[in-house]
């Protein structure tokens, strides 16, 4: 696989994962503070793990190509995307600092990023 080939299946992963399967099993909105406030406040941090469940599903969904390519740093690049993606969707859904295409930006140069870590520690 060329590196845009690579690039382009990582692209369209993130689509699929960040617009589509947030909708399957409501995540979008289990990852929002407001969902859980009528439950009180013991399921007031709630949201925090739908987010980092987020962000882990998004940065596996994300280095699939990597991953079949066999990647000797795939976990270290999935746990600090998830990281990343987690901090970023919070800041745009729950703490209103990052708009829809500043969050979009954000993860493509994470995707950008991981591609390149990729192709500088495969010899490229």
């Amino acid at each position: 696989m060329t590196i845009f080939e690579i690039l382009f299946i990582m692209i369209f992963l993130h689509i699929i994962d960040d617009f589509m399967f947030q909708k399957i099993g409501n995540l979008e909105d289990l990852k929002q503070v407001v969902t859980w406030k009528p439950y009180g406040d013991k399921y007031k941090n709630d949201y925090i793990v739908a987010l980092i469940y987020h962000g882990f599903e998004w940065s596996c969904m994300i280095s699939i190509p990597l991953f079949i390519l066999g990647w000797k740093f795939l976990l270290p690049s999935i746990l600090v995307n998830t990281i990343i993606h987690s901090i970023v969707d919070d800041q745009k859904a729950n703490r209103f600092k990052l708009t829809l295409i500043q969050d979009q930006v954000i993860h493509m140069f994470q995707i950008g990023l991981t591609l390149v870590l990729y192709y500088f520690t495969q010899g490229g």
